[in-house]
């Protein structure tokens, strides 16, 4: 069972069509997560920014179809680059995540070395994407279950967003839960995807 799905179950909501949403949204996830990875790829520094918000645009964006909510994409950008935000603030538990892809930005400028910083940098955008997409997903559901399926302000979901990142230990879980459902990916296979989601944040 998923993160979401999991989460939906400890809110009671386990008839069908509730666990259908929570295994969709998992596997959203998941898609998007590998995605992330894929950003890694890129033998230029930062290069990959732009992918990360884009993806996560898209991410929350599917999440909130499959959810039944409608949010601009301009909210979408906001969300992103909050989300993104507070997980570079984290560097009391994501700590050892930053430095690798700072690492990997650095090895980047070497033609040498960017195979290494490659393999850094999937791993870690792997697992910062799952993590930005658990915490939304738990936020949006329960903002959703406690508002009778009214679309929560953006205000509200940060708010929300602020209090799930203050438990760090689960941060922590989440994060080398991503980076443990990836183990195996080729994320060859989601390059183009990676490139997708770029042109997307700059549309």
């Amino acid at each position: 069972m998923g993160a979401v799905a999991t989460y939906m179950k400890l809110l009671g909501r386990e008839i069908v069509e509730w666990e259908r949403k929570a295994n969709e949204i998992d596997s959203l996830i998941i898609k998007h997560s590998c995605i992330g990875g894929a950003a890694g790829l890129i033998p230029v520094p930062l290069v990959d920014s732009g992918i990360m918000l884009g993806n996560q645009m898209l991410m929350y964006r599917n999440i909130n179809s499959v959810m039944g909510i409608s949010l601009s994409k301009d909210t979408m950008r906001v969300l992103g680059k909050f989300m993104i935000s507070q997980v570079a603030g984290m560097l009391s538990v994501f700590g050892f995540a930053l430095l690798g892809k700072g690492v990997a930005s650095l090895l980047k400028c070497t033609f040498i070395a960017s195979i290494a910083g490659c393999a850094i940098d999937c791993a870690t955008n792997a697992g910062i994407t799952y993590v930005l997409g658990v915490v939304y997903a738990k936020v949006l559901v329960k903002s959703v279950n406690d508002g009778n399926g009214k679309p929560p302000s953006i205000d509200a979901l940060k708010d929300a967003m602020k209090e799930e990142f203050k438990n760090t230990d689960e941060m922590k879980r989440i994060f080398k839960e991503g980076k443990a459902a990836m183990r195996n990916t080729n994320y060859k296979d989601f390059k183009a995807d990676a490139k997708a989601a770029e042109e997307y944040a700059q549309s």
